[in-house]
């Protein structure tokens, strides 16, 4: 297995174990990912990518195996600690309040890691200014500024995934994990969250997604990670990961002889 571009951990698993039953979903995967990185987890239906993104997440805990973010020991910690280190996730199905307001979808969000789901909007005067300000700042950040009023439910796919980047831009996090970004966005938005993506790899952040659509994700990521049967089976620049047998073989489900 090739390893990714080094530099300061901003996420390291090593050898991570997870069993449902008879099923083996992890199976002793590694991955190291740098920080400022815009990264890709692929690999077949089945191969592990959700069970990883859990386990990172704190969704589940491993059989086996330790997580870490930026250095800190996070393993087997729930979603709100793990959430309170840094670490953001988007789910498949986009999620949202569907009668309040895309601001407001933004401004229930605790505004800094130590505060609570609606602690926001419970402030009034200058705090909740100030909570306001930041949602608006926000919202103008991913492109939605001419949406603050629009009900969650009239947004686009594309704009719901955007909004939940959003979300996660208001608690600063470092690590954030998208599950199928693209799924049901048609192909203009696509390129509104890949440049998003990028600016915000650009001032720091370190950015991890699995997706099945590889025209989006291989021109826009720098490192590819790919999963198969629990494992990490290649790291390494798209390009080379692209041309290795293992990976091929993975995908089209044929042995090398």
């Amino acid at each position: 297995m090739g390893a990714l571009n080094e530099g300061p951990l901003q996420l390291e698993v090593a050898g991570a174990g997870k069993r449902f039953g008879g099923v083996i979903a992890l199976d002793g995967a590694d991955l190291r990912l740098p920080r400022g990185v815009l990264g890709a987890l692929i690999g077949p239906n089945g191969a592990g990518k959700s069970t990883l993104f859990d386990v990172v997440t704190g969704v589940t805990a491993p059989d086996s195996g330790r997580v870490r973010v930026a250095g800190e020991d996070v393993t087997g910690r729930g979603l709100a600690q793990i959430a309170l280190a840094g670490v953001g996730r988007t789910f498949q199905a986009p999620r949202g309040f569907h009668s309040m307001s895309a601001l407001a979808n933004l401004m229930v969000v605790p505004s800094c890691r130590g505060d609570r789901l609606f602690t926001s909007l419970g402030r009034w005067g200058p705090a909740r200014r100030r909570v306001r300000e930041r949602a608006e700042a926000v919202l103008a950040k991913v492109g939605l500024e001419e949406h603050a009023e629009t009900p969650y439910e009239k947004l686009s796919v594309g704009q719901m995934r955007l909004l939940e980047i959003g979300r996660h831009l208001m608690r600063d996090v470092s690590l954030l994990l998208l599950d199928e970004p693209t799924s049901g966005v048609v192909p203009s938005q696509q390129a509104q969250l890949g440049r998003l993506l990028g600016e915000l790899c650009d001032r720091g952040m370190t950015i991890l997604v699995v997706e099945h659509n590889l025209g989006f994700v291989m021109p826009l990521v720098s490192t590819v990670a790919v999963m198969d049967r629990g494992r990490v089976i290649r790291t390494g620049p798209p390009a080379e990961v692209q041309e290795d047998p293992a990976v091929i073989a993975a995908y089209l489900g044929v042995v090398e002889v």
